[in-house]
């Protein structure tokens, strides 16, 4: 449709009427006319902010790329996925002191408290931060802390949004202030009287913006890792019948007095053994909005070390070093990254495989162990429906799927669901959990509303 208006240009209206609106104006967007001739502008300032930067053949592949990315959360937007995730991840033991040391909240009240002010801010265009929760069992000083996190006077985001700005092919797609500070204040007498242009930001803010908040923290890094390792286990133990599959948590061993953790899991059934890694290193910021390609190929290398590793991993395997009881079963390596790196560019796929191959020769691997024990590369959440089918069909079947001639010689795949349609995958595995963050609490609260009355 020629008057379609895509959620990811609205995010940009926004910007740019935060950036350079007035306090008082003579037009508002709340007139169609105004609000698409508004639109139409910002498309052809972007068509010219494409012509005057430094795009070219060269970097058409990663013009795609950033394309995607910019695109891709707005038509694909698994918030519940994300909440239950965020629930279970920061809900763990490794990470639950933490969280509740940085927010005075542990993290299913942080959920329930984003939840309830997000319904909130959709039926007011103001927000009182200061609004009682205690029916909830937050009381004022506990949200008043966590939104004092997130809130940001409006002088101050255009004085960040001057200065995140680019006049060049990257318009836009420069950082947004707003996705970390995503309530704004207009008056600062009233600080608790705050806007939410964009309600989705404030959910993110509560599911992986948590992450940005604790990775400078030096007691962070490892109970993360150990904190999803945890998580992809729930996902197995779900989704794999323990009658039918087996799981090993590889111990902790050593090689010439040289401590070695190896993979996380080991999945088997008849078919096929699955030895799996986790990551939760995620694409940064400027892989995913700049054209420059050493950016993306930093990234990139960091993810090969880990594919190189699972492989150093299987080696001590079959070298017989851990506790894992080697057998003839074919085998896959598989990373698993905690957040989507939505590598659907074909172009990206081929840089990855050539950074592992040259990485391996680094390391001295067999460059035939990318035949022998092909990888896959996937995300969490496609990892949901890539177990789900390895629980109906079976390790090698499902990987059989993923892997297949024709789909370069490893395997990264857009979106799991696809090659599993003629499968009952569940689309939300954790459902159960997901009500219960706030179930048992909108039930108390319900009861003392009542009890009020």
């Amino acid at each position: 449709m020629k008057k379609h208006i895509h959620s990811w240009e609205i995010e940009i209206l926004i910007r740019e009427v935060i950036l350079n609106g007035n306090t008082y104006g003579t037009k508002t967007l709340s007139v169609w006319n105004h609000f698409y001739k508004a639109i139409e502008m910002l498309r052809e300032i972007e068509d010219l902010a494409a012509t005057v930067g430094s795009i070219n053949n060269k970097f058409d592949n990663l013009e795609l790329d950033r394309i995607i990315h910019r695109q891709i959360i707005w038509q694909n937007d698994p918030e519940g996925l994300s909440i239950t995730k965020a629930s279970m991840v920061f809900g763990d033991e490794n990470l639950r002191e933490l969280i509740e040391e940085e927010y005075g909240l542990g993290i299913e009240k942080i959920l329930l408290l984003m939840i309830i002010s997000k319904s909130m801010i959709s039926r007011n265009i103001y927000f009182d931060t200061s609004t009682n929760f205690d029916c909830f069992s937050i009381n004022q000083q506990q949200s008043c802390r966590v939104f004092e996190k997130i809130i940001i006077s409006l002088k101050d985001l255009k004085e960040n949004l001057r200065l995140t700005q680019q006049y060049n092919e990257n318009w836009a797609y420069t950082w947004n202030p707003l996705i970390s500070n995503p309530l704004i204040i207009l008056d600062s007498q009233k600080r608790n009287h705050v806007i939410c242009p964009i309600p989705m930001y404030l959910l993110r803010r509560s599911t992986s913006g948590i992450f940005y908040d604790l990775v400078h923290n030096e007691r962070f890094t490892n109970p993360f890792g150990a904190s999803f390792e945890n998580f992809v286990g729930e996902i197995i133990n779900t989704s794999c019948d323990k009658d039918r599959f087996s799981v090993t948590k590889i111990k902790p061993y050593t090689v010439k007095k040289n401590p070695r953790h190896g993979v996380d899991w080991v999945l088997s059934d008849i078919s096929a053994n699955l030895f799996i890694e986790t990551k939760t290193k995620r694409l940064t910021l400027r892989s995913k909005t700049t054209i420059d390609p050493q950016h993306m190929d930093k990234d990139i290398k960091i993810l090969a070390e880990a594919i190189v590793q699972n492989y150093k991993n299987i080696k001590d395997i079959y070298k017989g070093l851990t506790n894992f009881n080697v057998n003839d079963l074919p085998s896959y390596s598989m990373i698993i990254t905690m957040e989507d790196w939505y590598f659907v560019n074909p172009y990206l796929s081929q840089r990855l495989f050539l950074a592992v191959t040259e990485k391996m020769k680094v390391e001295h691997i067999n460059i035939e162990y990318l035949y022998k024990y092909p990888f896959s590369v996937l995300s969490s959440n496609e990892f949901e429906y890539a177990c789900q089918a390895i629980g109906i069909i079976g390790i090698k079947n499902c990987m059989d799927r993923i892997i297949y001639k024709g789909k370069f010689e490893h395997s990264i795949i857009p979106r799991a669901s696809r090659i599993f349609s003629d499968l009952n995958v569940k689309s939300f595995l954790f459902s159960e959990h997901y009500d219960s963050i706030w179930k048992d609490e909108i039930i108390m609260a319900k009861k003392k509303i009542r009890d009020r009355r």
